[in-house]
């Protein structure tokens, strides 16, 4: 079965764009959560991940291709490798997007998203901060398979990856989970996150003092810290209220 592989839209006012280069092979094995190619606008790169497995059967669109249309067939990806291709599979009347990623909260930070903030990281970043609480990969898994069924754990761990990078969310070490940075992109590691033990809310500072202090004391017996945020476990305000 021969499914298409279409050029996707960076924004919703986008019509066409350059396909800068392909990062697989005709023939190449392709998994849930490759990046297949680049695509660049004159202001954002963004990767095309795999959304199922098979393999790359051909390239209808080669490198540094500009004026691409949104929804034109870039590639086609097969099942088995070497499937007769008859004819390019039919491209579909509307753009092959996922369901709408759920609206962010309400005190979603303003910063600017990075370039190459793709569909698949944008929802993962979505999920983290309509939470009320911190979210393992697998939870965020089952939840990103709703609207992209072939998502595979690599696919989660690498959108979570980079969004660490980008300063956009912190893993708590403890818990092996993660939540939304309530100020992304100052991309330091220097916070402090108070973890309720009973409602599982995170409260980020930033307290500059406590991080030296901590620095200082590791420095003392000669410790070098790799990891300098620092994770408290207790109660919040509202829990700790008398009921």
């Amino acid at each position: 079965m021969a499914t298409n592989i279409l050029m996707p839209a960076l924004s919703p006012t986008m019509t066409e764009g350059k396909l800068a280069k392909w990062l697989k092979k005709e023939g190449d094995a392709v998994k849930s959560g490759d990046v297949l190619a680049e695509i660049e606008t004159d202001k954002a790169t963004m990767e095309v991940e795999a959304v199922d497995e098979g393999f790359l059967a051909k390239i209808v669109v080669p490198d540094d291709t500009e004026g691409v249309a949104v929804n034109a067939v870039i590639g086609i990806l097969t099942a088995e490798k070497g499937e007769k291709l008859d004819a390019p599979a039919a491209a579909p009347k509307e753009a092959a997007k996922p369901a709408a990623a759920p609206e962010p909260a309400a005190a979603e930070p303003a910063a600017e998203l990075p370039a190459q903030m793709t569909d698949l990281r944008r929802t993962v970043l979505s999920f983290l901060l309509s939470a009320d609480r911190p979210m393992t990969a697998y939870q965020l898994l089952d939840r990103l398979r709703a609207v992209w069924p072939g998502a595979a754990p690599p696919t989660v761990y690498r959108s979570l990856e980079f969004l660490r990078e980008q300063g956009l969310i912190h893993k708590l070490e403890l818990s092996n989970a993660f939540v939304a940075c309530t100020e992304p992109g100052h991309h330091t590691s220097s916070v402090q996150l108070l973890v309720c033990q009973n409602c599982g809310q995170v409260t980020e500072l930033e307290d500059e003092a406590i991080a030296e202090a901590v620095l200082k004391a590791a420095g003392a017996v000669g410790f070098q810290p790799s990891v300098r945020h620092v994770e408290i476990d207790g109660l919040c305000a509202e829990c700790a209220a008398p009921s």
